[in-house]
């Protein structure tokens, strides 16, 4: 509701983003051997997104919404999103005049003509930072991608699977996101990806070692001796060839 009241029109984009994106990421396999369940998904996500379009009708976050599909298709010249079009250009003039230093993290808001952030992160790190900060910024991710993906194949733990799965679901929204809001300064931003890749090092660190811990879920012990056995390592290998890629 707090989303829904905001009028955060990328609020709710990160939302319908997320659903389709888990289930494709985590549970396709599940769900395409069950003709049942795949209809099931389809039919609750056409019914939760007929029931966002009747609901928003009238709430802030429906009237930018409809501001900005009246801005795409022509029907207005202003709002909708047209100021973040003047920030883009300003943003890649300021890049062009400063390709390889750029202007200095956080100096873009004094350098532009409109005085504002670019309200994309990719921009705004271009203005900052340059090209070599970019190259910075995006390895972060690819990084993280392919470590995510490692965790996946060589893991055990079928929820250490799905939580490596759905790591990667909440960087693709958080990717996408960012194409229109300026993350880079966002320390709200920065602890969350940090929990993401401090937990995803240590997992890949002891799967390269050729070890598997015990479930990230601990189940319910009934006694001391089933909960001394969870966390005891067990030896695994990691795919040959892989090892130090």
């Amino acid at each position: 509701l707090g989303i829904w009241g905001s009028g955060s029109r990328k609020a709710i984009v990160s939302l319908i983003l997320f659903y389709p994106l888990w289930i494709w990421f985590c549970y396709r396999k599940e769900v395409a051997r069950k003709p049942a369940l795949l209809i099931f998904v389809a039919m609750a996500l056409t019914a939760g997104a007929a029931a966002f379009t009747v609901g928003v009708k009238g709430s802030a976050t429906g009237d930018r919404l409809a501001e900005t599909w009246e801005f795409v298709t022509g029907q207005r010249s202003k709002g909708g999103g047209s100021e973040r079009l003047v920030l883009y250009s300003e943003a890649i003039r300021v890049f062009a005049e400063n390709p390889v230093v750029g202007i200095g993290m956080g100096q873009f808001v004094y350098v532009n003509r409109t005085h504002h952030m670019s309200h994309s992160d990719i921009m705004e790190v271009a203005a900052g930072s340059g090209l070599p900060g970019v190259i910075l910024y995006l390895s972060i991710i690819v990084v993280f991608w392919r470590r995510c993906g490692r965790i996946a194949g060589w893991s055990s733990d079928p929820d250490e699977v799905r939580l490596a799965r759905l790591f990667r679901v909440c960087v693709v929204v958080l990717f996408l996101i960012a194409l229109g809001r300026t993350n880079s300064g966002s320390k709200t931003h920065w602890v969350f990806m940090a929990s993401l890749i401090g937990y995803t090092a240590t997992v890949h660190r002891r799967l390269l070692g050729g070890e598997q811990g015990g479930p990230v879920l601990t189940p319910r012990m009934e006694s001391w001796h089933e909960y001394s056995s969870v966390g005891q390592f067990q030896p695994a290998t990691p795919p040959a060839g892989r090892r130090n890629t």
